[in-house]
């Protein structure tokens, strides 16, 4: 933008110096014409019937040639002092309007001036906008470095809440499985209470074959019957040793299964505490009936006559 601001400032000199070179020409052709004309209404005065353009100050002898040819010189003459104030005056106009264009030139290179000096604040400006913008552009090359750093932080929460989001949904599926654990303890539960039950019943059958076999002393003839009846608790004994040994399996799968949950470990303390009252319960049971057993054994001893499928020894536990 210098470089034409300069530019036109040359140009407008040159057009300038052109204009004052046609000036001062035309200023030199006016003067010129203008003593011709001088000098031509000088000689009409004097003598206007010899005044010629070639010798204007030359004086004839008045004759017949000279006075025959007076109309069309003064005529000549008349009309070349007309073109030559036409000229003359186009001259003049020539030299205002060149005066004015000078002067229009003049105020344009003073305006040329002002406009670089406009041209000078403005790339100070443009500079100055330019550093501004390069700072904006930091900030924002910043503010995109920050933007990305956030994106990548966000990306982050966002995978960990998905994982928060699967650990609770594991969460719940485990404690839908404690929930049908607890509802299988308390199934468990509601079982031994009929174990217990029947346990308890099979300790009243017990206590009755022993007064029957007591009794049997007196009256072999029922010693079968008694039979009978040791058979049948036999049984009952073996399904309850069937049924303590699936319980147990159950205890023991799930304590594996309630070992896995950290945050029932207080629940999963009391159910084995629970499991560890029904076993010693359990070996209290057992140790009942293989005591039941001695006796029996023992009595059948003392009556010498073995019942069939009633073995000797003690009864192993489970």
């Amino acid at each position: 933008m210098e470089d034409i601001s300069l530019w036109m400032l040359i140009f407008a000199g040159g057009a300038i110096g052109l204009l004052g070179v046609f000036l001062a020409a035309s200023e030199r052709e006016l003067k010129k014409t203008r003593q011709e004309v001088e000098a031509l209404v000088a000689q009409l005065e004097n003598n206007p019937r010899t005044i010629t353009l070639d010798n204007p100050v030359e004086s004839q002898p008045v004759d017949s040639v000279a006075v025959a040819g007076t109309p069309a010189k003064d005529q000549e003459l008349h009309d070349k002092i007309a073109y030559l104030t036409s000229e003359l005056d186009t001259s003049r106009r020539s030299a205002e309007e060149l005066r004015s264009q000078r002067d229009h030139l003049k105020s344009s290179q003073v305006e040329i001036l002002e406009l670089r000096a406009a041209n000078q604040q403005l790339e100070g400006e443009i500079a100055h906008l330019k550093g501004q913008l390069q700072s904006a552009e930091n900030r924002f090359s910043a503010a995109q470095d920050e933007g990305q750093d956030a994106a990548n932080d966000r990306t982050k929460l966002e995978s960990e809440i998905a994982d928060l989001k699967s650990q609770l949904e594991a969460s719940h599926v485990q404690i839908g499985e404690l929930e049908g654990a607890r509802q299988q303890l308390a199934d468990f539960e509601s079982r031994e209470t009929i174990h217990k039950n029947e346990q308890k019943n099979a300790e009243a059958q017990i206590a009755v074959l022993r007064q029957e076999f007591f009794a049997a002393k007196e009256q072999v003839q029922e010693l079968h019957a008694t039979h009978d009846r040791m058979v049948e608790l036999e049984r009952l004994y073996q399904n309850a040793k069937h049924e303590i040994r699936h319980l147990e399996e159950e205890r023991s799968h799930w304590q594996e299964r309630l070992a896995g949950g950290a945050d029932q470990r207080r629940r999963g303390a009391m159910l084995r505490q629970q499991l560890d009252e029904l076993q010693s319960k359990q070996a209290a049971l057992i140790e009942r009936q293989q005591q039941f057993q001695n006796d029996l054994a023992a009595a059948v001893r003392l009556t010498e006559v073995p019942p069939d499928g009633i073995s000797d020894g003690p009864v192993p536990p489970a």
